[in-house]
């Protein structure tokens, strides 16, 4: 039997499993998630923090697209998507067609007296001081379901709306978050 050096090897796995590969994304084709809210009376801030952005390729299978700066969670505030889109998720995915994206939700919180000086989204927002009302989140995943292709080259953004008032519910003395979602455009 010949043995076979390491570097050779290595030098065949990699091409075999390199940028030729399907399954593998294309330096130039990314998909773009970003984010707008409807307005809510209660609270002055209202943190929702996402915890994972997949999108389903029509031949089957999932693609995780990536947080913005490859933080592993993402959190908005959703009052200040009220005037502006915030980017969520952006990254390389495969060129192919796809049918839809999901987004799972960990949590949510309203803070009822202050806002807050931070961005509209990141990785970590600093929560405002005063009286906060955490959230139950049902459910924790929501599929959006919308036919996209992801070229070869470019970018492919979908605009995500949330429906803030139809999402945030009083039942009692606490409060549930039942994201309502939809997609608005994709291009």
């Amino acid at each position: 039997m010949r043995k076979i050096s390491a570097a050779i090897l290595i030098g065949v796995l990699a091409t075999a499993c390199g940028d030729d590969s399907p399954t593998a994304p294309s330096q130039g084709s990314r998909l773009v998630v970003r984010l707008s809210a409807s307005s809510l009376q209660a609270g002055q801030a209202l943190f929702v923090t996402f915890g994972r952005v997949r999108a389903q390729r029509s031949s089957g299978g999932f693609v995780d697209v990536p947080f913005a700066g490859g933080a592993a969670q993402f959190t908005c505030d959703l009052k200040k998507l009220q005037a502006s889109d915030g980017e969520i998720a952006v990254g390389a995915l495969p060129p192919s067609q796809y049918t839809e994206v999901r987004l799972q939700v960990q949590s949510a919180t309203l803070y009822l007296d202050n806002s807050t000086s931070e961005p509209a989204c990141g990785a970590s927002l600093r929560a405002p001081a005063g009286r906060t009302a955490p959230m139950t989140v049902t459910p924790s995943e929501v599929a959006l379901a919308s036919q996209f292709r992801v070229e070869e080259t470019g970018d492919t953004t979908m605009r995500i709306g949330l429906n803030t008032e139809q999402s945030v519910r009083l039942n009692g003395g606490s409060y549930t978050f039942a994201p309502t979602l939809a997609v608005l455009s994709v291009s």
